[in-house]
């Protein structure tokens, strides 16, 4: 649904259905914290993180055309990735502000790591991303279980990161 949004949709352009997109998720995030906060504490990670799905299935079309950016785009990526990590810094945001400014450091800090690989180009680097990328999602779905187990023995509610490492092992 988001994808034929983003780009099967007849209204506007691709850019500017993307920011429409994210305001409605914006505003719906922000409806339900403020109207019902004990729900919201149930969900907040899952809503908070679909500003950064949506962006991700706008740039991964990008991605799959074998578009290219300009050097401005990594310097406003670069601007935005430091205003946001002073701004952190201060503490001038909380709650569900905060998890949103982390977008705003968050995705340009990793295109500018990807324009550095691109720069490296490697090719040790790029095969052992291309390893891991293939088992990313069986990574991230497997942490979720492990974090789940860990919580239910004895010491899960410590930090006890050797007992967790073994745990990952």
């Amino acid at each position: 649904y988001i994808y034929g949004f983003l780009f099967k949709a007849k209204f506007l352009n691709e850019f500017a259905r993307l920011i429409v997109l994210l305001a409605v998720v914006a505003v719906v995030t922000l409806s339900v914290c403020y109207i019902y906060p004990e729900y919201f504490a149930k969900i907040e990670i899952a809503l908070t993180r679909l500003p950064v799905f949506i962006i991700g299935c706008y740039f991964g079309k990008l991605v799959y055309e074998k578009k290219t950016v300009s050097k401005y785009f990594y310097l406003l990526c670069l601007v935005l990735a430091v205003t946001a990590l002073v701004v952190l810094n201060l503490g001038v945001f909380t709650g569900v502000w905060k998890r949103w400014f982390y977008l705003v450091g968050g995705i340009p800090m990793t295109f500018l790591i990807i324009w550095v690989l691109n720069l490296l180009n490697s090719k040790w680097i790029n095969k052992f991303f291309a390893f891991f990328g293939g088992i990313s999602l069986n990574l991230y779905v497997s942490h979720v279980v492990v974090i789940r187990v860990y919580k239910l023995l004895p010491f899960g509610d410590t930090r006890n990161v050797p007992v967790y490492l073994i745990l990952i092992a």
